[in-house]
């Protein structure tokens, strides 16, 4: 499932509900749904986006923007589907003055079990110690946090046991 359809799930609403209400959908690219919010043919977009995505920068910069905040009892509905509470920091959208408590998606890398340690290992330092050179080609990356990338909630899956070790040797997890 996509974000938007897992949010209506927690809510309690289909798209099927939408369309009976008078509304309608449409599933494209956040970069498409930048264009037709600028040009005032839509209303609404739903994504789970992270800080610095490039096509909501644009958007906020262009456009008046409100992201709206998630109930408590929608993030812990979203918490059981795999995403993971945040307080979005006020200014992190161009005319976002306070604070959001929202959730947020987690990317994540998987490679097989089979992919040596040593290969995951190395991998998974290159990516943990150079957070800057990766903010600086994908500024959403600005939110990750080596420190806590291991948990669980932020994975989804088990570590690959190389995984795994490099967060041991760098001390983040037990």
């Amino acid at each position: 499932m996509d974000g938007a359809t897992d949010l209506l799930d927690c809510l309690g609403v289909t798209w099927d509900d939408i369309d009976a209400w008078g509304g309608s959908h449409t599933h494209i690219a956040p970069t498409t749904m930048a264009d037709l919010l600028k040009e005032g043919q839509a209303d609404v977009s739903i994504d789970v986006i992270s800080i610095g995505q490039a096509a909501f920068t644009e958007l906020c910069l262009t456009s008046t923007m409100h992201v709206i905040e998630l109930a408590p009892e929608t993030r812990a509905a979203m918490n059981e589907k795999g995403y993971v509470s945040m307080t979005m920091p006020a200014n992190s959208w161009n005319g976002q003055t306070e604070p959001v408590e929202t959730i947020c998606g987690c990317e994540s890398l998987v490679v097989a079990k089979d992919v040596p340690d040593d290969v995951v290992y190395m991998f998974t330092k290159a990516l943990c110690e150079n957070k800057e050179y990766m903010v600086s080609v994908v500024p959403a990356m600005d939110s990750f946090d080596p420190s806590i990338a291991w948990q669980p909630n932020f994975c989804g899956i088990e570590l690959h046991p190389g995984a795994a070790q490099y967060f041991r040797d760098a001390g983040y997890m037990d």
